[in-house]
């Protein structure tokens, strides 16, 4: 999952089920029928969403992160709050993963969620989260922020 970008608007099924957008799956072979993609981790994100990466990457974003956290009493509680919110996902063969129970309640998942290309991962939100992100800012910003403008 290198290089995702785009959002996807989606309802979540009656099993808690959503399907990975096309967009965000590499390349599936001619003839497979074996997902290319077996496992996602998720974890809880800033500002209510959840974020979903490849196990490899999440695995490698935490060992460099958490490696700068001090060893205080503050450092292990937030490497604990962090860590305590990691979920291995299986990812079925129609490209569904089962939104855990932790994080559909962390990110206040109804029906309609979001999701967002993030480069290395993608990000699930619930849609009014993510329209209330939206709003604060706009795209002048946005460019500006990278300094384009």
């Amino acid at each position: 999952m290198n290089d995702l970008y785009g959002s996807s608007i989606q309802t979540v099924d009656d099993k808690w089920r959503v399907r990975i957008a096309s967009k965000y799956l590499p390349p599936i072979p001619e003839g497979s029928t074996e997902p290319v993609i077996k496992r996602v981790s998720m974890v809880a994100g800033p500002q209510g969403c959840i974020k979903v990466y490849e196990p490899e990457v999440l695995q490698e974003w935490l060992r460099k992160k958490l490696a700068m956290l001090p060893d205080t009493l503050e450092g292990l509680n937030a490497k604990r709050k962090l860590l305590s919110t990691v979920e291995n996902v299986d990812v079925d063969k129609q490209y569904r993963v089962v939104l855990p129970v932790s994080l559909r309640g962390y990110a206040n998942i109804k029906r309609e969620i979001v999701t967002i290309g993030m480069g290395d991962h993608f990000e699930i939100w619930a849609k009014e989260a993510q329209d209330a992100q939206d709003e604060k800012m706009t795209f002048e910003s946005a460019f500006a922020k990278i300094g384009y403008l």
